[in-house]
């Protein structure tokens, strides 16, 4: 990665310069971008950015998993929390603030072709133009997560108007660009997910059953690596629906019956988390 590609968007080419020689430090949301772009946990560096910058790290992960799910009062909650560690209100801070706010917008009634404009609005915050059908994504490195999670919601704003084709496009090159980078991040690997379940979702709406079936089993792989289960549910519903077009009416019940099992370990590993929050 040259300096030009790491510092774009993010600081200018004589700042990241000044930075690697040691002559100037990075302000924190700076560094976090930096080493985000690089595929490098902030956490590495605990020294310098410490438990703060680490927690708003984590927020912002919750954020994005509310969003994929619609878990419209995990959001909410999230969103305070972040507002509350954001004292310099930086520019990725806005960034994932922004969004929240707009997805909130959404859920509430907003039309899609407003959200997708303040959605590419909230892109452009960070200098990414928006990929072309001929250019495609980046290079490996050059989004961050929120970035990603914008992508998705604007393929998700155009999928009421039934342009599938370029949907499932864009959807691909996503997945081939998280690919590229190693899945070396928590994030990486969420977005991987749910990625692979839109396009599962998309595959199952136009008839490509196969396709729905392999990109659930390739997205419930990495949630069993990972032990991101959260996902499991809907991902299994999904293959069971695929699975029942195909014929496979057995597997297709199995695969509902693992999706309430799931459903309901998830739910009653939130009632105990909040009974221990209550008795400390």
């Amino acid at each position: 990665m040259t300096q030009e590609d790491l510092a774009f968007g993010i600081c200018a080419v004589s700042t990241l310069s000044k930075i690697e020689r040691g002559i100037c430090s990075p302000k924190i949301g700076t560094f976090e971008a930096l080493m985000e772009r690089m595929g490098e946990l902030p956490g590495r560096c605990i020294l310098l950015v410490g438990e703060q910058e680490l927690q708003r790290q984590r927020i912002q992960e919750e954020i994005a998993l509310a969003i994929r799910l619609g878990n419209r009062m995990h959001l909410v909650q999230q969103l305070e929390l972040y507002r509350e560690l954001s004292g310099d209100n930086n520019r990725q801070e806005q960034q994932w603030l922004s969004l929240g706010e707009t997805v909130l917008h959404w859920w509430s009634g907003g039309e899609a072709v407003n959200i997708e404009q303040l959605l590419q609005r909230i892109l452009e915050m960070s200098g990414m133009p928006l990929a072309d059908e001929e250019s495609g994504c980046q290079a490996v490195g050059s989004y961050t997560a929120c970035e990603i999670l914008i992508r998705q919601l604007l393929v998700a704003c155009r999928s009421g108007l039934r342009e599938f084709d370029g949907d499932i496009l864009q959807l691909r090159r996503l997945l081939e660009y998280l690919t590229a980078a190693d899945l070396n991040l928590r994030w990486q690997k969420q977005a991987y997910i749910s990625v692979c379940y839109q396009l599962a979702d998309l595959s199952f709406l136009i008839g490509e059953y196969p396709g729905s079936i392999r990109y659930c089993r390739d997205a419930l792989i990495l949630c069993v690596q990972t032990g991101e289960f959260r996902y499991a549910p809907m991902l299994l519903s999904l293959l069971a629906s695929g699975m029942t077009k195909r014929g496979d009416t057995k597997r297709a019940g199995e695969a509902k019956a693992f999706a309430c099992v799931i459903d309901k370990m998830l739910a009653e590993q939130s009632c105990l988390l909040k009974f221990i929050e209550g008795i400390l």
